[in-house]
């Protein structure tokens, strides 16, 4: 049961007047192992309506209900005051955990880019995904190099 949509109850609970949420991430094959069927999560309205909601992997492993068509399905939206427990995009450069303190780019602690890169490298690893090896980077750092400078008349 995820604590992000509206107050969850347990499917079982005799109090049927409140929403509840079954995830269907106790699925499992015949074998014991994980079905390989994408899952999708079950919002159990009031009023008896039934609305599946699809479940996306995380970067790292975390899993999100897509609320994105909730209200176009239900006429109801979430409410999570302070966006506390809610992801505002997806992104394939920034990770951030914040209870857990973790600030990621593409992969890599940003505590240990400042401590052990330089700008050019940091951002050669921005822009394409990994930090560069010895000739990307010269390659890099003489274009970056070649932007900045300055015009003549500015200097005047």
């Amino acid at each position: 049961v995820y604590p992000c949509l509206m107050a969850p109850k347990i499917r079982n609970q005799s109090d049927d007047s409140r929403f509840f949420l079954s995830t269907g991430l106790d699925n499992h094959a015949a074998n014991g192992s994980p079905a390989l069927a994408p899952c999708k999560a079950q919002l159990h309205l009031p009023d008896g309506r039934v609305d599946e909601l699809p479940i996306l992997e995380g970067t790292h492993g975390d899993q999100f209900i897509d609320i994105r068509n909730l209200s176009a399905h239900t006429g109801m939206f979430a409410f999570d005051p302070g966006f506390s427990c809610t992801a505002s995009c997806s992104s394939a450069i920034t990770y951030i955990d914040g209870p857990k303190g973790i600030l990621l780019y593409r992969g890599y602690a940003a505590a240990d880019l400042a401590e052990h890169s330089d700008f050019c490298e940091v951002c050669f690893l921005l822009l394409n995904g990994n930090l560069p090896t010895r000739s990307q980077y010269k390659k890099f750092d003489a274009s970056m190099k070649g932007h900045m400078m300055v015009h003549e008349k500015f200097k005047e």
